[in-house]
């Protein structure tokens, strides 16, 4: 190509030959920005995947942990305890473990970072806002989990609860 204006002449001619494959700037932006936002949108499924699968073994745990608490609740209510103070402890129980499991993974992800970037060749950046969202989703997930069996447990007079882990 003799000048800028001979260009698109050049690339017509060349994309008639059988055995020439021809790609211009524009369709080469074009392809990556496809291939780029189709990434993307896997991401974005498997990460929705993975916090629909942690969410719910955040709520069984929590769930079974209650489950064996209801002799706890037993006492508590045998005791004077209101159904609120009860929920208040353990909700705020499994926050307190959610946090700081929730941290610990943020930890963890934010030191395996450059890791993975030297791995992949490529700068990694991290966002803050799937970081938040994660640990929130953790907090409710939890509180969720131990709210379920408390208010089982808090249904039951003092003596069935304390009976139930036996």
């Amino acid at each position: 190509v003799d000048s800028v204006a001979n260009v698109e002449r050049v690339v017509v001619e060349l994309k008639t030959l059988a055995e020439a494959d021809v790609v211009t700037t524009p369709e080469a932006v074009s392809t990556a920005r496809t291939t780029l936002g189709s990434l993307a949108l896997a991401s974005a499924i498997g990460a929705a995947l993975l916090f629909a699968v942690g969410a719910v073994l955040i709520v069984s745990i929590m769930a079974l942990s209650m489950r064996e608490r209801l002799p706890e609740i037993g006492t508590l209510k045998a005791i004077g305890a209101s159904n609120h103070e009860i929920a208040l402890q353990f909700v705020s129980e499994a926050a307190a473990l959610s946090s700081l499991a929730g941290l610990g993974a943020i930890a963890v992800a934010a030191g395996f970072a450059p890791l993975a970037a030297r791995a992949l060749g490529m700068p990694l950046q991290a966002d803050l806002g799937v970081a938040l969202l994660a640990f929130l989703g953790s907090l409710a997930f939890s509180a969720l989990g131990s709210l379920y069996p408390v208010t089982k447990g808090w249904k039951l007079r003092p003596v069935e609860a304390l009976r139930a882990g036996t």
